[in-house]
């Protein structure tokens, strides 16, 4: 219950919409504030279409989601563009693309060494090169290779475009992805996040906006910058049978999964289990919604 409880005093919206009973009577669930639950779409409607396309996007938002969840990496140029990580080989078609094998490589993501393609190593005029193609192999695969790689400017655009169409609200979900892996390259992630929101009028606390993290410092430092609303991530490396949750990162996996990175970085010795105590719900609710 402990889990539950903490899930919920952070995110405040999170609940089911009105259900039926074995009876077939509507039953509604309301919200710990009472307020209507928010649908957010995960990466778009990603088991239909390939995720983070502006496509995925507008199909989830004609399947009924409040909020679109776009995750944000940065191009070598510095521009933001919409990719569930650093990484490229899962979700594009960078490998059937000669011009691009030398881009090949390794780097070193929360503690894990990887190789692959990294939008790190793009421009934003060769990630407009690719082509998005489907995560899972259990998916439909009939639409891979059809659709680009959005920038965050452009799921804006179209969260406000389906806004007006539709006649209600359609707000954005952005989460950071690896800011400290950014930082360190120099490519200031967050500050080009509050720079979009600035332009797109939408860095306020009524923005129809929630900025998430798994880290810490990032989520600060926009507080000390904006009113945006803030939504402070929690991970853990693994769930028991009993639905509890393991925070304890066995020896030789990667360090980061069950802490904060940028808390890694600092030597921090607390994990997210931090979070699920008073004294971390107090420390979380100085900075995030």
């Amino acid at each position: 219950m402990q889990k539950v409880v903490f899930i919920a005093s952070v995110l405040l919206f999170m609940a089911c919409g009105s259900t039926k009973n074995q009876f077939g009577i509507a039953q509604k669930h309301t919200t710990l504030n009472g307020k209507k639950p928010i649908v957010v779409a995960h990466r778009g409607a990603s088991g239909y279409l390939p995720e983070h396309t502006i496509e995925s996007y507008a199909k989830a938002i004609e399947m009924g989601a409040d909020y679109i969840e776009p995750d944000l990496v940065m191009t070598k140029d510095g521009q933001l563009v919409v990719r569930h990580e650093p990484m490229l080989s899962g979700t594009t078609n960078v490998a059937e693309i000669l011009e691009f094998a030398h881009k090949k490589t390794t780097k070193n993501i929360d503690g894990a060494v990887l190789t692959d393609w990294f939008v790190s190593d793009f421009t934003l005029t060769e990630m407009k090169q690719l082509k998005a193609k489907q995560a899972f192999e259990e998916r439909s695969q009939d639409f891979n290779n059809l659709y680009s790689i959005p920038t965050f400017a452009e799921v804006i655009a179209l969260a406000k475009q389906k806004s007006k169409q539709l006649g209600r609200t359609i707000g954005i979900y952005p989460e950071t992805k690896h800011p400290s892996f950014h930082e360190n390259l120099n490519l200031k992630i967050t500050d080009k996040l509050l720079e979009e929101l600035e332009i797109a009028n939408w860095n306020t606390v009524s923005a129809p906006v929630f900025i998430q993290s798994f880290e810490v410092s990032n989520l600060q430092y926009i507080r000390s910058k904006s009113s945006v609303k803030i939504i402070q991530l929690l991970g853990c490396y693994d769930v028991a049978l009993n639905g509890d949750l393991i925070f304890n990162v066995p020896k030789g996996e990667t360090v980061s999964e069950g802490k904060p990175y940028d808390w890694y970085l600092k030597g921090d010795t607390r994990d997210f289990s931090f979070f699920r105590t008073s004294k971390g719900l107090d420390f979380v609710k100085t900075y995030a919604t």
